[in-house]
C-alpha cells in the first residue's frame, strides 16, 4: 500500500511541478484555465511536496499528502459551485468552473 501512495505522489508532484513552472511562461491562461501568479505558486509549492512525499519521505507521510491534498481539492471544487463563494474565488483566486472538474478527472 505505501508503494501506491508514493507512486500517487509521485505522479502528482510532478504533474504539478511542471504546471506550476510551464505557468510562469503562458501568461493568464494554461490550456482551457485561467491562471495567475498564485496559481503557480500554490502548484509549484504543492507540487515539490509531493515530489518529497513521493521520492524521499516514508510511505505515512505520501499517504498524508494525498489525502489532504484530495480533501483540498475536492472542497474547493465544491465551493466553486456555491454562488456567492465561486464569485469570490473567480475574482480572488482566478479560479474558473472548469477547475472544479479537473477534481474528478
Amino acid at each position: 500500500m505505501d508503494n501506491l501512495q508514493k507512486g500517487i505522489a509521485q505522479v502528482i508532484g510532478i504533474l504539478l511541478t511542471l504546471v506550476g513552472i510551464v505557468g510562469f511562461f503562458t501568461g493568464d491562461t494554461l490550456l482551457m484555465f485561467g491562471i495567475n501568479l498564485l496559481h503557480n505558486i500554490v502548484h509549484l509549492i504543492t507540487g515539490l511536496i509531493g515530489l518529497y512525499a513521493g521520492f524521499y519521505a516514508a510511505g505515512k507521510l505520501s499517504q498524508a499528502y494525498n489525502k489532504l491534498l484530495g480533501i483540498i481539492y475536492i472542497l474547493v471544487a465544491i465551493l466553486g459551485f456555491i454562488s456567492g463563494i465561486s464569485d469570490f474565488l473567480v475574482e480572488i483566486l482566478n479560479i474558473k468552473w472548469l477547475i472544479t472538474f479537473y477534481t474528478y478527472f
